[in-house]
């Protein structure tokens, strides 16, 4: 069987930066997806924290059915939810009696009848709709999860981070050794409904540039020097050209005098309140939001995610960081020691497919952050990571936003 999964789709960002929903871009995910047997959606695949799940169904519909005829074989579409759209989670509990039964590391969901879910179901067959939370097995050995429930370890002072930490303080930790998907979501859970909350509120969700983290994480970078390679992190290009080298993007803002003070001053006053935030308990944070660091970050605590819900397994695949891997040049941190007599564990991340300039370098090569990855499941073979928007440069991305 061949499988393919794909990450982070964020179908019906408002600024339209969600790619695989555009008609230009959308051939690209197709061809990847065409004559496999089973296609793997790994959450947040629609921007619920924006839109109804009614609304991001309407726009995400001709993907899905583009996606649906490119199958061959067993025709399988499986959707698993992250935190984008956990709003999908309660619904799909309801068929296993509540949240309180996500006992283990594959649960297959059903929705109501009635629910909008359904009705895609309906509407895809032949081709089989299933759900699944918080993860599944793709293969033997192979594991896949959004990856969300690093959110609970994370030292990268988010804000989501924060009112995580705050969460497990309020209710008896984080989740421990022996831990199920359950004690995740006891923790995780009010904080992603408060976030869909208030993104539909308020449109600070993914299509506005992270919300409230990540305009403190533009300011913050954007006073760094340009980055051409690494992790690809640093200050909006002035000007960026595509492949051909013709016909630059828009240019970043200028920022004015007082602007620049205030962003010296947020500098300085971050380590102060995340070492403030330390002392209470709340961490330990980490004040270092480097490209590097976030790589790291990102790694350490899906390990402890690993460890926590004792994952047994070769190859765990997750998305949620937007950052795939591990890339040439990567260093070990993608493998878990062995464990118990267990073998080690490889990660490996599919990306996404949003395009957010601030974490990407002028050329595709030079930024790990480029979206249009997926990753290729083939049965008794290790997973591997392939890049259908390799040569995609700005300008055919910026287009489409």
């Amino acid at each position: 069987m061949r499988t393919v999964v794909v990450s982070d789709l964020h179908l019906g960002v408002r600024v339209g930066s969600d790619l695989a929903r555009r008609p230009e871009v959308r051939p690209r995910l197709i061809e990847a997806v065409r004559g496999a047997d089973r296609l793997v959606l790994l959450g947040d695949i629609f921007e619920l924290r924006e839109r109804s799940l009614a609304g991001a169904l309407a726009l995400a519909r001709p993907l899905l059915e583009e996606l649906a005829d490119a199958l061959t074989g067993a025709r399988e579409i499986v959707l698993v939810p992250g935190n984008h759209d956990h709003a999908l989670v309660g619904p799909l509990c309801a068929s296993i009696g509540g949240g309180d039964g996500l006992q283990s590391l594959e649960q297959r969901l059903s929705p109501a009848p009635a629910h909008p879910l359904a009705r895609l179901a309906r509407d895809l067959a032949p081709v089989r709709l299933e759900f699944a939370y918080p993860g599944l097995w793709l293969d033997e050995g192979v594991y896949a999860t959004h990856g969300h429930y690093m959110d609970a370890h994370s030292p990268v002072p988010m804000v989501e981070c924060l009112a995580i930490a705050l969460s497990a303080r309020l209710r008896g930790g984080p989740p421990g050794l022996g831990s199920a998907p359950v004690d995740y979501e006891r923790v995780v859970s009010p904080v992603y409904l408060a976030s869909t909350t208030i993104g539909r509120g308020q449109s600070i969700g993914q299509g506005r540039a992270g919300g409230i983290s990540m305009g403190v994480y533009e300011r913050l970078s954007s006073r760094g020097p340009d980055v051409e390679h690494g992790d690809g992190v640093g200050r909006p290009r002035r000007a960026v050209a595509d492949r051909s080298g013709s016909s630059p993007t828009p240019a970043a803002r200028s920022t004015p005098a007082p602007a620049e003070l205030g962003d010296r001053l947020l500098t300085k006053a971050i380590p102060s309140a995340i070492a403030a935030l330390n002392r209470l308990g709340l961490g330990p944070f980490d004040p270092d939001i480097s490209g590097h660091a976030l790589r790291r970050a990102g790694l350490q605590a899906t390990a402890e995610v690993v460890r926590r819900l004792d994952i047994h397994a070769e190859h765990v695949i997750f998305g949620h960081t937007h950052r795939p891997g591990p890339l040439p040049g990567d260093v070990d941190e993608w493998t878990l020691p062995a464990r118990g007599g267990r073998p080690p564990t490889r990660l490996i991340n599919t990306g996404s497919w949003v395009y957010q300039p601030l974490f990407l370098a002028t050329r595709p090569g030079d930024s790990p952050y480029w979206p249009g990855r997926c990753i290729v499941v083939e049965e008794g073979s290790a997973p591997r990571l392939i890049h259908p928007l390799a040569d995609a440069g700005h300008e055919e991305l910026a287009r489409t936003s």
